[in-house]
């Protein structure tokens, strides 16, 4: 969970050594737990955008204090804050930077809970329902009958959301869903599935006054594309970490279908070169209708997702003897924007013989400090090259300089001892 939360923070986050907002804060533990080192969630709350994952992440001092800079966001949308010590999860009241530009708002983690939350779910300051979302969902030729419905819950710990009911549409295409109990910090919005044809209502929070309310949610199939012109990939990113023993490349794709109804090509795969010789591909918390296998030293992507933006997160790891190389990663079509981000630790990524003005810039993170190069790829640039070169000399490399240096004090102390005494008879 904490690198895929720095990953989406990285990826939402323009690097900049000065931040536009600002909020920071102090975490209390009413059990007295240590609160050093927490991660602090910052997540947006808009029910007119697509839910997506934590806008920024930060992390606590030894005291409990934490500040979190952010270059752009959206002043009118509202924010929460969320950190956790165990199963013990806290949440700040929504606030928003409407009226200034810099905001505090500390945490207070309770000693205990009445209730454990399941995995995945945010059960401080719980609203008793019932909360019933109710709708018609509907395609160009009527209603659609016997169709699966889904009510997502969005919560700090799963941004992606996932399915608390289920029912179908009944022949009228009508639906009706059921909450019995919501968290007061969580958003929801409903799903409608149906092979390729997916439709998706905006996400809301749900407020006291909702209780016992008809919550109406229509819904609407449109057509369904297979055009691969409609996928965009707003920016590819690609986050280093130097292991003892391999380079681990954590790659977050950006996507998003400007098509009016649903994007199938799961028909035709998109298909993205790694580096030669990667290992250990691996596909984190795939999106539903995303998925991925590798055919040598090719990623194989489907695809079926609704209008607007998702994500693809994967990762694979590259030997420590490919340091030094310039290495290869493909590029799916309709790339926008490719970024390098690294850790402080011993080593240095580099575009190699970049197209385009390349931006660096770099950001701490509580303690942590990371280095990002971005540019702009071109309209039908195929893939991008970069080298990663240790900046820590080996020890098998320091011995050679080490054995000169010691041979030439000798000889020095040689010359001292032996011979000018000898000049000087």
């Amino acid at each position: 969970m904490k690198k895929l939360a720095l990953l989406l923070s990285l990826l939402f986050t323009t690097w900049s050594a000065q931040a536009a907002y600002v909020v920071q804060g102090q975490i209390r533990s009413e059990a007295g737990s240590a609160t050093a080192g927490l991660n602090v969630v910052l997540i947006e709350q808009n029910p007119n955008k697509a839910p997506q994952g934590p806008l920024a992440l930060g992390k606590t001092d030894q005291d409990g204090r934490f500040r979190i800079e952010i270059e752009e966001l959206d002043p009118q949308s509202e924010y929460i804050l969320g950190t956790r010590i165990g199963e013990q999860r806290a949440a700040s009241e929504a606030f928003s930077f409407a009226q200034s530009k810099q905001v505090t708002q500390d945490l207070n983690i309770p000693a205990q809970q009445e209730e454990v939350a399941p995995e995945g779910h945010n059960m401080d300051s719980p609203l008793v329902g019932p909360f019933i979302f109710v709708g018609d969902l509907k395609a160009e030729a009527g209603p659609v009958d016997s169709v699966t419905v889904e009510l997502m819950e969005m919560t700090i710990s799963s941004p992606e959301g996932q399915a608390v009911q289920t029912t179908q549409t009944n022949k009228a295409g009508h639906f009706s869903l059921q909450l019995p109990q919501a968290g007061s910090h969580n958003l929801y919005y409903v799903l409608a599935k149906n092979g390729p044809q997916l439709a998706r209502s905006e996400a809301r929070p749900l407020a006291a006054s909702d209780k016992g309310k008809e919550i109406k949610t229509d819904l609407v199939f449109m057509a369904v594309s297979q055009d691969p012109k409609a996928l965009i990939v707003r920016k590819n990113l690609l986050f280093f970490e130097l292991m003892e023993d391999r380079v681990r490349v954590s790659e977050i794709l950006l996507i998003e279908n400007i098509s009016p109804g649903s994007l199938d090509l799961s028909g035709q795969p998109l298909v993205k070169a790694l580096p030669k010789g990667a290992e250990n591909f691996q596909l984190m918390r795939p999106a539903p209708g995303i998925s991925a296998q590798l055919d040598q030293d090719q990623a194989q992507f489907s695809i079926t997702m609704a209008p607007g933006m998702a994500q693809i997160f994967f990762s694979y790891d590259l030997n420590l003897d490919q340091l030094g190389q310039t290495l290869t990663s493909g590029l799916l079509p309709r790339t926008e924007e490719i970024e390098l981000v690294r850790t402080a630790s011993g080593f240095e990524v580099t575009f190699d013989t970049p197209i385009n003005e390349v931006v660096e810039t770099k950001k701490g993170h509580g303690e942590e400090l990371f280095f990002s190069k971005k540019t702009l790829a071109l309209s039908d640039q195929k893939n991008v090259k970069f080298v990663i070169e240790s900046t820590i000399m080996p020890q098998k490399r320091l011995f050679y300089p080490a054995t000169l240096l010691l041979v030439l004090l000798l000889c020095g102390l040689f010359w001292y001892i032996k011979i000018k005494p000898e000049k000087a008879a």
